[in-house]
């Protein structure tokens, strides 16, 4: 499985919007990690969002606040792929 292949199961409910039917993730820990991944991707976003609002002194906080949201997201992802490769999740096939 590759990253762009999450884009499936990129919501933790257990119905794919797309096709409209249950289409559970590969595993419960793949869930999770993904979960965390999502969570840390969005805190990522906002921090660096935040860089725009904080000008002078507060923009040194801010940006290590985005470096480390930004670590924690690398860490998430490379959690996934790590999942992937030991645990031989897959992703089920998608029929069109």
């Amino acid at each position: 499985m590759s990253l762009s292949t999450l884009s499936g199961f990129a919501s933790s409910s257990s119905t794919n919007p797309v096709l409209g039917h249950p289409d559970p993730a590969p595993c419960q820990e793949w869930q999770d990690i993904l979960d965390q991944y999502r969570i840390a991707a969005q805190a990522h976003s906002e921090a660096v969002a935040a860089l725009t609002y904080l000008p002078g002194a507060g923009f040194a906080e801010a940006w290590l606040r985005a470096e480390r949201a930004r670590k924690t997201c690398d860490s998430y992802r490379a959690q996934l792929l790590d999942h992937e490769h030991n645990h031989a999740c897959l992703v089920p096939e998608r029929r069109h």
